[in-house]
C-alpha cells in the first residue's frame, strides 16, 4: 500500500515526499461502472457542472457484469470521442479494465494520489489523464472534493 512505502521511504532517506504538482483539469467524463451503494451516493452528490460530466449508461438490466463494463468501454470511448475531456474518471475495477482495454491498453504514468485511494496517472499517447477509484471506497462528497484540489491552479 502507498501509505507503508511512503512511511519506509521516509524512514530510509530521512525525508518526507515531496507533493507533487496536480495536473490542472477543467475537463473530466467521469465513469461510475460500480454498483456499490457508495459510488452511487458519490456520482449522486456530486454538483454535475458543464465541465465535469457524469456518463449515462444505458445497460440492460440484468446483463453479466463483465459484458456490462466491456459495454460501457464501448459507451466511454464514443462519449470520449464527443467530449474530448482533459481526463477520465472510472469508478471500478473491471470497468476500468475494459475502458483501458478497449483504449489499446495504453501505458500509465501515475502522478500521485491527490485523496487517499484516489490516484491520477497521466495516459501515454493522449493528452488525457485518468483518475480511479474502487466502487465501495470514498466519503459522499469525494467528486467535488477532488474537483476542487484538481481545478485549483
Amino acid at each position: 500500500p502507498a501509505a507503508i512505502a511512503e512511511e519506509v521511504a521516509s524512514l530510509l532517506t530521512g525525508m518526507e515526499p515531496a507533493t507533487p504538482r496536480w495536473p490542472h483539469i477543467e475537463t473530466c467524463l467521469i465513469v461510475n461502472g460500480s454498483l456499490h451503494e457508495r459510488s452511487i451516493e458519490q456520482v449522486q452528490q456530486a454538483s454535475e457542472g458543464e465541465s465535469w460530466r457524469v456518463l449515462s449508461r444505458s445497460i440492460a438490466p440484468g446483463t453479466p457484469p463483465l459484458e456490462a463494463a466491456q459495454q460501457t468501454a464501448q459507451q466511454t470511448l464514443q462519449a470520449l470521442a464527443e467530449l474530448r475531456p482533459a481526463a477520465l474518471m472510472i469508478f471500478g475495477g473491471d470497468t476500468a479494465y475494459a475502458i483501458l482495454t478497449a483504449m489499446g491498453a495504453p501505458a500509465l504514468q501515475p502522478i500521485g494520489e491527490p485523496l487517499p485511494g484516489v490516484p491520477v496517472s497521466a495516459i501515454a499517447g493522449r493528452t488525457m489523464y485518468l483518475i480511479t477509484k474502487a466502487g465501495g471506497f470514498g466519503e459522499p462528497g469525494l467528486i467535488s472534493k477532488l474537483r476542487n484540489i484538481l481545478n485549483d491552479e
